[in-house]
This record gives C-alpha cells, sequence and structure tokens, in this order.
C-alpha cells in the first residue's frame, strides 16, 4: 500500500491502528538538510503529488536529478531535520508501544544503503520481512550501487527474491535483473525463516 493510499484511508480515522511518523531514516542520528521538492523536477514527476525529500548532503548529484535550481537558493528550498535510524525507530516502537516489525519496507530512491546501515542490529536479531526497492540511477549520489546493496542484504543472512519469486542465487543473476530497469523491487526473508 503506498504512502498517499494510507494517508487517503486514515483521514477518516478509518483505521484506528495506523500511525504515521514524520521522520527520515539514515544510517545515524543527526541534523540534517533535505530539499524539499515540490515541483515537477524529474524526480517528482510521477510521485502523485507527494514531495520528495532528498538530503542536501549528497556527494555527487546525478545528472538526470534536476536540482541546479534548488541548490541556487538553497535557504528557501532545505528544511533542517533530525534523521533516525531504523534501529533506533524500532527501539521506540518496542519500548514505548510493544510493537516488533515482521516487515519493513524500503522505497527511499537511491538511499538504501544508508536506510540498511542503520538497520543492522534489526535486521540481525528480529528478522523482519523485507520488501525493497532498488534504484540503480540514484545510487551514485550517495556513494553506493547495486552491488553495495546486494553485498549489505547477504552479509546480514537474507535470502533475496525477485518479484517472480524466484530466488537471486548469485551476484550475476542480481546484476542481470537490473537489464533495462532503473529500479528494481526484490524481497528478502532471513535465513533462519523458510522462504
Amino acid at each position: 500500500m503506498s504512502l498517499l493510499n494510507i494517508l487517503n484511508l486514515n483521514k477518516d480515522k478509518k483505521f484506528d491502528n495506523i500511525t504515521l511518523y514524520n521522520i527520515p531514516i539514515s544510517d545515524n542520528i543527526s541534523e540534517k538538510n533535505f530539499y524539499i521538492l515540490t515541483d515537477e523536477s524529474e524526480f517528482t514527476k510521477n510521485k502523485m503529488g507527494l514531495q520528495a525529500i532528498v538530503d542536501a548532503d549528497i556527494d555527487g548529484v546525478n545528472e538526470d536529478w534536476d536540482f541546479k535550481h534548488l541548490r541556487d537558493n538553497i535557504e528557501k528550498n532545505s528544511q533542517k531535520m533530525t534523521t533516525e535510524t531504523v534501529d533506533n525507530f524500532c527501539d521506540f516502537l518496542m519500548t514505548e508501544n510493544g510493537l516488533i516489525p515482521d516487515v519493513i519496507k524500503i522505497d527511499v530512491e537511491g538511499y538504501e544503503g544508508k536506510v540498511l546501515t542503520g538497520a543492522q542490529k534489526t535486521l540481525k536479531h528480529i528478522r523482519p520481512l523485507m520488501f525493497i526497492e532498488i534504484h540503480q540511477k540514484y545510487l551514485p549520489s550517495y556513494n553506493s550501487d547495486i552491488i553495495d546493496i546486494y553485498n549489505h542484504i547477504k552479509d546480514l543472512d537474507y535470502v533475496m527474491y525477485d518479484y517472480n519469486r524466484k530466488k537471486v542465487e548469485s551476484i550475476q543473476q542480481y546484476e542481470s535483473l537490473f537489464e533495462n530497469l532503473t529500479e528494481l523491487r526484490v524481497y528478502c526473508i532471513h535465513k533462519s525463516k523458510k522462504g
């Protein structure tokens, strides 16, 4: 279910078991500047009117991202926010509400490596099912690539499956899934659980 659908469903309080948190997730807890994209740039064209929030501290801006106009006026187009890690947020949910995540969905437009880094403890000990959208096109903007994401997942003892439910057996098979794609959706199950 998309965030837009959740927002629409929850505006009438039909689902009182859904709580939305406006928290940017990263690899550490820190104050960061974020660009708030609300225009019709390449990045936001197909986002159904939702804002895109992009870490302003990206090291290498992808040429396909239309950031020049934002960088020219950073004060107007950025907002300081405190990031959290998945691990810290899950600790909060467990302590405050007794909630233990059994599913994590990651769709962060190239920020996948940072989110996975900040989720190490949760993924090693709780071992939730993961749905990940891997954005090959945007990963380099955060000094990452598809191989980094593959290695993160393997190092955490997760098994990756494509959306045809086919187990990804090798790095070569994984790389071939990206042929003619800029993004790939996979799901991952910890080795200790049945696939």
